[in-house]
């Protein structure tokens, strides 16, 4: 059964999106036409510097205590037990099947975006666009949860802190390895909660989107 939930998340004041041809852009700011791909599908993606071997996996090295055994030269000493400060690996990977759409941040490099395509729109409400995208899919009696999430680039690395349980699970699909760090990455993560065997995910609002603009072509 389809249940409308809210959208959660944190969403700025407006992004961009970058598409290699534009009757890409046109469809989706004259008919809300436009597509997310499975998170496993930027693993083998054909453009090199957007392949990402690593999506749809956490992985962090978190400070926090860590327990040690050991034993005594001595084989009367019982075991030594303690607690220590150390970074401790984690490994998270994706259940449901999710959906991504990318975006940039605005204060993306322009040479940089314009890498990922020659024609960037300009959306000026990226939490309404999750919210069309989050009605069209109830509508059609699918079973979504939708989020806004900036992507983190500390994949592999020490941070000094321990994660909750939810952040060490959004790490799966929320987090890049530091290479990426130049996208300025902004996604929209549609998670389907049940089996969906799609590469693609079809939208077609069906409609113009007043509030994406054309800001770069070619």
């Amino acid at each position: 059964m389809s249940v409308k939930r809210k959208v959660n998340g944190k969403f700025p004041e407006f992004c961009y999106r970058a598409f290699k041809c534009k009757k890409y852009a046109e469809d989706f700011i004259n008919k809300g036409c436009f597509r997310l791909g499975r998170i496993e599908y930027y693993k083998n993606i054909e453009c090199d510097f957007r392949q990402d071997k690593t999506e749809g996996c956490g992985y962090t090295k978190e400070l926090g205590k860590v327990e040690v055994y050991g034993y005594s030269k001595n084989t009367n000493d019982p075991p030594i037990h303690k607690k220590v400060q150390s970074y401790q690996t984690n490994y998270i990977s994706v259940h449901n099947p999710k959906f991504i759409m990318c975006m940039c941040f605005s204060d993306v490099d322009w040479d940089h975006i314009k890498k990922l395509g020659n024609y960037v729109v300009k959306i000026d409400q990226p939490k309404k666009i999750a919210e069309e995208i989050r009605n069209h899919l109830f509508k059609m009696g699918l079973n979504f949860m939708i989020e806004g999430h900036k992507v983190v680039y500390d994949k592999g690395k020490e941070i000094d802190e321990t994660l909750t349980e939810d952040e060490r699970y959004e790490r799966a699909y929320m987090q890049k390895p530091e290479k990426f760090s130049s996208d300025c990455e902004f996604r929209i993560v549609a998670m389907n909660l049940d089996d969906n065997k799609e590469e693609f995910l079809e939208i077609n609002l069906n409609k113009s989107l007043n509030y994406v603009s054309l800001v770069g072509d070619n």
